[in-house]
């Protein structure tokens, strides 16, 4: 908050396998001012809807800051269900969801909530589908991937947003095939932020257990990175 002094919002997320961790976390951003706080659905335990219901109502029910739902099932094993998500949209506190299952399909069912409830936001995870989720409705997306190529990322909404479609979908073509290349070499997370690294070090290193890639994974980022005109060529 004290980096960004108020220029843009901070969306802070806040998960854990048990609703009173979740509870410490949410509380403790809740003081420090956050914009937003994103609660991730459990990890670990085995959540029944109306368990994940009580969960993330009980949590919007403790705070002030305004709280979006974090469905990302490929790394918690608990699914959000858009009839679900629906209920959820009720409660005065939740804003919206953030949707990273993949699925266009899910995708469009919480969309389809956003449209009958016009207080509740869906922002878009998959990278394929910025482009698909704005025209769909969606508010904007939250992108892993475009912290290393953020002009892409750029450049699909502000085609989007000035009504170039042609431009906008040379971007996202672009965007798609940068994901495809650059998450064949591995662990997604870990790949993007060596792809920073080789950009600028002082980012650091991925923290364990992810593994730092192999010197041939290098070499391979850097000619994707060299490819895509995001490096110059030595």
């Amino acid at each position: 908050m004290d980096e960004v002094n108020g220029q843009v919002d901070v969306i802070v997320n806040a998960g854990m396998p048990a609703t009173f961790e979740t509870l410490k976390l949410a509380r403790e951003f809740d003081r420090v001012g956050v914009n937003a706080i994103a609660v991730i659905t459990p990890f670990f335990i085995a959540c029944t809807q109306d368990g994940l219901i009580r969960h993330f109502s009980t949590v919007a029910d403790a705070v002030k800051t305004p709280i979006y739902l974090y469905d990302i099932p490929a790394r918690t094993q608990n699914h959000i269900e858009p009839e679900t998500a629906r209920t959820l949209s009720a409660h005065g506190n939740i804003a919206g969801i953030k949707d990273s299952g993949g699925a266009k399909e899910t995708l469009e069912a919480y969309l389809a909530v956003a449209r009958d409830v016009p207080s509740f936001e869906v922002y878009s995870g998959p990278d394929h589908l910025v482009l698909w989720s704005l025209q769909n409705g969606a508010a904007g997306c939250i992108s892993g991937l475009g912290n290393a190529i953020p002009q892409v990322l750029a450049g699909i909404l502000r085609g989007f947003n000035s009504g170039d479609l042609a431009e906008a979908e040379r971007q996202q073509a672009l965007f798609t095939a940068f994901r495809t290349d650059l998450y064949a070499l591995g662990f997604a997370p870990a790949m993007v932020k060596r792809a920073l690294y080789v950009q600028d070090t002082s980012v650091g290193a991925s923290r364990q257990p992810a593994l730092l890639p192999n010197p041939e994974q290098d070499a391979q980022i850097a000619e994707i990175l060299k490819r895509f005109n995001i490096i110059a060529n030595a």
